[in-house]
């Protein structure tokens, strides 16, 4: 079933707006409406739904500890991580993210 999704204010706050909803590739949208309200206010209407094929993947976070001595421990998150031995040699594969950057 689709969904509506009204946004309505200044110009410049609402072009933002949608274009970071757009940028969401879970969803699929489609049938646009935009009327200004005033020089300096818009309206726009969207109907979206969601998309089965863009549908984003649930990813595996795993939290990656490394003892350097007895008192220190680094310790970092990793996304879609992989763990390999390789003859002894332990290969830890996997891409880091920060929230904050």
């Amino acid at each position: 079933m689709a969904l509506k999704l009204v946004v309505e204010g200044e110009n410049e706050k609402v072009r933002g707006f949608i274009k970071e909803i757009l940028s969401y590739k879970t969803y699929r949208f489609y049938d646009r409406s935009k009327y200004f309200i005033s020089p300096v206010e818009m309206r726009v209407e969207y109907y979206f739904d969601e998309s089965r094929f863009l549908r984003e993947e649930k990813r595996d976070i795993k939290r990656i500890s490394l003892k350097v001595d007895e008192q220190r421990t680094i310790e970092f998150d990793l996304l879609d991580s992989k763990v390999i031995d390789m003859n002894g040699t332990m290969l830890i594969i996997g891409k880091n993210f920060d929230i904050f950057s």
